[in-house]
């Protein structure tokens, strides 16, 4: 019996032996990305899809992926949705590992209503031996559009529409530029970015920064673990950070600026020629314009009126400094 003992386990030694010279030999085994994945060769993918409408009217398009990008923008002068679906199946030792059958992709038009997604078909976990398949879509739309775009890991690219906009990504940065209507974008692990835009504009933050530049209309901006920095704003702003700097510079001032932040210093630059009504608080307040100020105004505190009073500015860093600006 120990003899044969021995020999069980000798045989078992050889055999995990034998198991890692297999894997970690080049000649004999080697783990190879998919060559479709390549940096070089990813910009010459053929499509897995690819689809196109045509919207007699105003219509809306709905767009989710499980993981990958989505990056829309508009064609001028077309009435055509062209839908193109990339997947990328990334790093594998085994060819079933990130076997496409693991997926459902969808894509109709109901109306003037398109969806297209990809979904999981059952609770599939990332395999050992690879990463996940990514599912990217690239989107052509005409102008005058309503999106309803959704990752639950990538990044949300939209350009030069026209409609009401809901975009979210649950690890991944959004971009919008040069968009007009309703906007709402939520990210829960990354940046939102705002360019060029015009309407009435909500983003959700919860980890990473919110940038607006050259905004017309109402934004309302709340963040979690960042900051809010915005320049040329032209309308009303509200903004809420827990834990940030806000640094907001207006062109043009209406209803009202309302910004918070409970860790965080706050700077406004606003019109010096227009009135106000400021009640600002913070570890200290900085005023650049103190002669045009009337009320009460001391280190931590300043409530009154800028020139003899007008639109609302409501300002409070709870452990922090709050700078007032007026500009030519």
């Amino acid at each position: 019996m120990a003899k044969i003992y021995y020999r069980f386990n000798s045989l078992r030694v050889l055999s995990l032996f034998g198991l890692v010279l297999l894997l970690t030999s080049p000649n004999v085994l080697s783990a190879q990305p998919n060559q479709n994945n390549s940096p070089q060769q990813t910009q010459a993918l053929d499509p897995l899809l690819v689809k196109e409408y045509l919207l007699h009217d105003k219509g809306t398009i709905n767009v989710f992926t499980v993981s990958g990008n989505i990056d829309l923008v508009s064609v001028p002068g077309t009435r055509k949705v062209r839908i193109e679906l990339y997947a990328d199946q990334g790093f594998s030792f085994w060819p079933f590992s990130n076997s496409l059958d693991n997926y459902r992709i969808t894509s109709l038009k109901r109306g003037n209503e398109i969806s297209t997604s990809v979904e999981l078909k059952s609770k599939h976990k990332a395999s050992f031996w690879g990463n996940e398949t990514t599912f990217s879509y690239k989107i052509t739309v005409p102008e005058s559009i309503s999106t309803n775009l959704k990752t639950v890991a990538g990044t949300i690219s939209i350009q030069n529409v026209r409609g009401n906009h809901l975009l979210k990504s649950t690890a991944g940065k959004i971009t919008i530029s040069d968009v007009a209507g309703t906007i709402k974008a939520k990210t829960s692990g990354g940046d939102i970015t705002i360019n060029n835009c015009k309407g009435t504009i909500y983003a959700w933050a919860d980890g990473g920064d919110i940038n607006t530049n050259n905004t017309w209309g109402e934004l309302r901006l709340k963040i979690h673990g960042g900051g809010v920095s915005s320049s040329n704003i032209a309308g009303s702003m509200v903004a809420e950070v827990n834990a940030g700097d806000i640094e907001a510079q207006f062109m043009q001032v209406d209803q009202g600026i309302s910004l918070k932040t409970n860790a965080g210093n706050i700077h406004l630059l606003v019109p010096k020629s227009v009135g106000y009504g400021l009640y600002a608080r913070g570890s200290h307040i900085r005023f650049n314009e103190a002669g045009v100020f009337k009320g009460t105004y001391s280190s931590s505190l300043a409530d009154g009126s800028i020139n003899g009073g007008g639109v609302p500015i409501n300002l409070t860093a709870n452990a922090g400094t709050v700078t007032v600006e007026l500009k030519k």
